[in-house]
């Protein structure tokens, strides 16, 4: 059974990706492009399927408010 979404040691794994994409209703190549925005972010680190996050408080702060175009945390910003 694939394991899509189990946390292990703080790690998120999304293997097989095809299935969590599905899962969240948008195709593989959407998420896949979104999670390579969040790791040139430096918000994640994503390999192998598995999602580490690399910056906790930067993500609360886009789950806060992500319309927002611009952050200050560090220098990132937004390209959407």
């Amino acid at each position: 059974m694939p394991s899509v979404g189990l946390q292990h040691a703080g790690k998120i794994v999304l293997r097989p990706i095809g299935l969590t994409a599905q899962a969240l209703g948008m195709a593989r190549e959407t998420l896949s492009r979104s999670l390579q925005r969040l790791v040139w972010m430096d918000g994640i680190s994503y390999q192998r399927g598995q999602v580490h996050i690399t910056d906790p408080g930067w993500l609360e702060q886009l789950k806060q408010d992500p319309e927002k175009k611009e952050y200050n945390n560090e220098n990132r910003h937004f390209l959407w």
